[in-house]
């Protein structure tokens, strides 16, 4: 399944095909992650390490962090 055309319900959620949630190994009530990617929503499947992820950004801070680095990084992790 390259791509599939759904509509947005009134309020807000959408109804991912079967077929794909299958493939991709989601089932009802797992908890994903949503992100805005260059206008795209991308979907994954929640693991700890987001958390451990958000955490150390938490904790860390982008103190010493370029912006050019970072946004080079984002593109290495777009589709």
């Amino acid at each position: 399944m390259d791509a599939v055309r759904i509509t947005i319900a009134e309020d807000g959620s959408i109804i991912i095909p079967q077929e794909l949630l299958e493939k991709l190994g989601l089932h009802p009530k797992e908890e994903v992650v949503i992100r805005d990617r260059a206008g795209s929503l991308i979907i994954q499947k929640f693991r700890e390490s987001h958390l451990d992820e958000i955490g150390r950004l938490l904790k860390e801070g982008l103190q010493d962090a370029e912006w050019a680095e970072i946004e080079e990084a984002r593109k290495d992790r777009c589709f």
